[in-house]
């Protein structure tokens, strides 16, 4: 099963520095908490997915070409009561994660900086504590995608913009845990 992401171009990436709620303030590293990875063939029902139209960086260009953050936005809605969810997550550029508008965990600038042609990493993440569990509710997770490491002059001599990588993306994998002991997996398309 696929989870269908909305793509927002270009917006400017805010950066969450404190949480509060009615009672005051939110511990981040409470929300959403890192677990196990799924196992590896898990990947097999995701692919990486990248804004439709995000500015392709050429290598040693001096110009400014992948300014903006991507936002993918997908609704899952529940066949069953849920009695686990998990989110296997990766990323190409820097991401930040929310589910139902929540942030989840309590990394900032993931994955951190990494050597893309060896290592992808991925961030595996116990949300049940923060998904909606009732039969019929609906989740929304999201994701904000900015170049960082991957596709900014950040990391590069010179300056030059997209040596690493050309193209923002994200990759990822729910798997729900039913109340009859089913599961079901959703993955980026």
């Amino acid at each position: 099963m696929k989870m269908n992401f909305h793509c927002f171009e270009n917006l400017i990436p805010i950066m969450i520095l404190a949480l509060f709620s009615n009672s005051g303030l939110i511990n981040a590293t409470e929300v959403g908490k890192r677990t196990d990875a799924l196992e590896a063939s898990a990947w097999n029902d995701s692919q990486w997915i990248s804004a439709v139209n995000a500015p392709v960086v050429k290598g040693h260009n001096n110009g400014r070409a992948a300014d903006g953050a991507s936002w993918f936005v997908s609704t899952v809605k529940n066949e069953q009561k849920i009695v686990s969810a998990k989110w296997m997550t990766a990323g190409l550029g820097v991401y930040e994660l929310y589910v139902n508008g929540k942030p989840v965990g309590g990394e900032f600038l993931k994955p951190g900086f990494t050597h893309y042609a060896k290592t992808k990493r991925s961030f595996p993440y116990d949300i049940t504590d923060i998904i909606r569990t009732k039969p019929n509710a609906e989740n929304m997770l999201s994701v904000q995608v900015t170049p960082g490491w991957w596709a900014d002059k950040i990391i590069t001599p010179g300056g030059y913009d997209g040596i690493i990588g050309k193209k923002c993306a994200f990759r990822g994998v729910l798997e729900l845990t039913f109340s009859d002991g089913t599961k079901k997996r959703y993955g980026t398309d």
